[in-house]
């Protein structure tokens, strides 16, 4: 019997190797296609491994809704996040990169090669997998916020086109986001007013004082949203809110909420499979861009070296590819 079970097993695995081979496997994979991935796919495709990168919608890769990049070194106007990651994507393919639109549905690293399910149905293998797929932005988690996403509520004002024009709008937050979020709608709004809940921003001298200039700005420090109205109008008709200080409730009206609070790792499909910070942040292996599985490198803001910068996060994408590239070459 031992024997028999011994010889079933042996057969079982010949038939699932046969399987995989006889699917074409990758050399390298890329999850997501942002500043971090775009840059791995550059650089792993001047090395020869002609990377597939699977590509989210942009409204998913945060530097696409950056409004205007003007500290990227060597670019000297301002540009545009979109247009910025545009040109590492055409670059990429120059050099033989694949970008594939799709979504991740499952990803099994415990297992070689490396298996990735695709929304779409479709089944990839690889040797060895890059994750770069970023952030997304946090929400208040209030009662009526929900209900009045893009009905006047939203986190990406620049992806999802809102309609500033003629508007009064309240961002919440007081980070690098919020004051450039602020400093983009109020060429379009009436009246643009921060609300942060700290007793100061914490953002570059030089986006404080742009704000600070900028007299359709208004600030409210030390002031948390209590909850937004209106659902029962189905639109936003203004907001609740409290003084931390003296626990005083005002109730401020406004056209749009833009929340701006800072954003969480896009890594729920490693959960059980890589090592994650309590924050679900990867957590990187020594020096370079390797993960606790070998093979498996990550780069950008999904990691646990994130400074949410998109010069940083490419170059982590860059250091990912040449990992790969070595890992490739040790194993192959």
């Amino acid at each position: 019997m031992k024997i028999f079970n011994f010889i079933l097993l042996a057969c079982l695995q010949i038939l699932l190797t046969s399987g995989i081979q006889a699917t074409e496997i990758e050399n390298l994979v890329i999850l997501g296609s942002g500043a971090a991935g775009s840059s791995a796919a550059i650089f792993a495709a001047q090395g020869g491994l002609n990377p597939l990168v699977i590509q989210d919608s942009d409204c998913n890769a945060q530097m696409a809704l950056i409004h205007n990049i003007d500290n990227y070194p060597g670019i000297l106007e301002e540009i545009e996040g979109v247009d910025l990651l545009n040109k590492f994507r055409v670059q990429a393919q120059q050099f033989g990169a694949r970008f594939q639109e799709d979504s991740v549905k499952e990803v099994d690293v415990l297992n070689r090669p490396f298996r990735i399910e695709l929304v779409s149905g479709q089944t990839i293998y690889t040797h060895a997998l890059i994750v770069a797929t970023g952030t997304t932005k946090r929400w208040l988690d209030l009662p009526n916020e929900t209900a009045l996403r893009k009905k006047g509520v939203t986190a990406a004002s620049f992806c999802r086109n809102a309609n500033f024009e003629g508007k009064e709008v309240v961002v919440i937050g007081g980070g690098h986001a919020a004051l450039q979020e602020a400093q983009h709608v109020s060429d379009m709004a009436t009246k643009v007013t921060i609300v942060n809940r700290g007793k100061k921003f914490a953002a570059s001298k030089f986006h404080q004082d742009m704000v600070f200039k900028n007299k359709k700005i208004h600030v409210m420090y030390e002031t948390e949203v209590e909850d937004i109205l209106d659902p029962s109008a189905d639109k936003v008709t203004g907001i609740l809110l409290k003084n931390s200080q003296t626990q005083e409730m005002t109730h401020m009206p406004t056209d749009i909420v833009v929340v701006a609070i800072g954003h969480k790792a896009n890594s729920e499909l490693f959960q059980d499979q890589l090592k994650l910070t309590s924050s679900g942040q990867i957590v990187l292996n020594g020096q370079n861009m390797a993960t606790s599985v070998p093979g498996v490198f990550a780069a950008g803001d999904v990691t646990s070296m994130s400074y949410g910068r998109v010069v940083i996060a490419a170059g982590m994408g860059a250091m990912a590819a040449l990992d790969a590239i070595r890992y490739l070459d040790e194993t192959r």
